[in-house]
């Protein structure tokens, strides 16, 4: 028989007595003698790691489209792509003469010191189409040819996507004649987009 338990502890036949802690490992040594296991609790599952895009160095770039600048439309006024805009803020504050033109070969921009050498400002002269800002400037060769529109370096640059140099003869917009040496370099944003030429110049004396 049973003693009745006292006190919250249960009384063997023989008069021991069982604290409650070891009636729960009793339980367990019964549970394990018939062959069963005590619940484990289930342990948390990390979450899946995320996948990220890769970036664009290292996705594989696609290859640009070109084509001749009188198959490009000009940008239209007031919606220059923003690589663009960013440029000419930057040439507005540099001291070299730089000139920008767009996909279409038209002039956007030239800064303060590139003026000078051209013979007037550009707020005076603004956005020329291409070929009239080639034959406004009267450009000619070191032998006094005339230039072709699309061989001055700017313009080679953007049609063929590398760097180009020359030299040319200029009448400025203030009837002063100058020898310039040209180093011209195409711009293209993300994705191969062809955006237009850079040109640096400076005089030769």
């Amino acid at each position: 028989p049973t003693v009745t338990p006292i006190g919250g502890r249960s009384a063997s036949p023989r008069g021991s007595v069982a604290p409650t802690s070891s009636v729960r490992s009793l339980a367990c040594h019964v549970r394990r003698q018939a062959g069963e296991r005590p619940p484990t609790p289930a342990l948390p599952t990390d979450p899946p790691l995320p996948r990220y895009p890769r970036g664009p160095f290292h996705a594989p770039r696609p290859a640009a489209t070109i084509c001749p600048v009188t198959d490009r439309p000009p940008a239209p006024t007031g919606q220059l792509p923003i690589e663009l805009i960013l440029f000419r803020q930057v040439a507005s504050y540099l001291e070299m003469p730089m000139l920008l033109v767009g996909a279409a070969g038209e002039l956007l921009f030239f800064n303060e010191p590139a003026g000078e050498l051209l013979g007037q400002r550009f707020e005076d002269v603004g956005e020329v189409p291409l070929p009239e800002w080639v034959t406004g400037f009267r450009m000619r060769d070191e032998e006094g040819r005339a230039v072709s529109p699309y061989a001055v370096s700017a313009i080679l640059a953007l049609n063929t996507q590398q760097a180009a140099h020359d030299r040319v003869q200029i009448t400025g917009l203030d009837g002063v004649q100058r020898t310039l040496e040209t180093t011209a370099f195409p711009l293209r944003g993300q994705g191969g987009r062809v955006l237009g030429a850079v040109a640096l110049f400076w005089e030769r004396t």
